[in-house]
């Protein structure tokens, strides 16, 4: 099984770092790396404040966005802002999501993107068309 590679940019490297060993130790999220390796090599993740693009309403910002680098489409970017938070209903109220969470999460963009159209361009802010 191919194996992605990881790099880490901004704040939090090693909360991120350890954040990968973690989910790796999933066997559903080794499934999403190497479907995701079957168009990506690489993988970046970007921590830190204001990165990501506003919400359609402009009030906040999106919790994290991802996409493919524009001139090397082998590679993706996730960005993960700092000064935002992302929140999910249970059954028992409203839970943060976790950076794992919200990891596994992006790269499921990546993992669907032939069907869905993922086309998203991390440097001019446009998140991919599931978000």
């Amino acid at each position: 099984m191919a194996k992605l590679n990881y790099s880490f940019v901004g704040v939090n490297k090693d909360q991120l770092r350890s954040s990968i060993d973690n989910l790796r130790n999933s066997s559903s999220f080794r499934q999403v790396e190497a479907d995701v390796s079957k168009n990506c090599d690489n993988v970046v993740v970007v921590m830190g404040p204001n990165i990501t693009p506003r919400t359609d309403s402009g009030l906040y910002r999106k919790q994290a966005v991802s996409g493919a680098g524009a001139q090397d489409r082998r590679t993706l970017y996730i960005f993960l802002d700092t000064t935002t938070s992302s929140i999910r209903p249970t059954p028992s109220g409203e839970l943060a999501m976790t950076v794992d969470q919200l990891i596994a999460h992006e790269l499921g963009h990546a993992t669907f993107r032939t069907q869905s159209g993922f086309t998203g361009n991390t440097f001019g802010g446009e998140p991919s068309p599931e978000q």
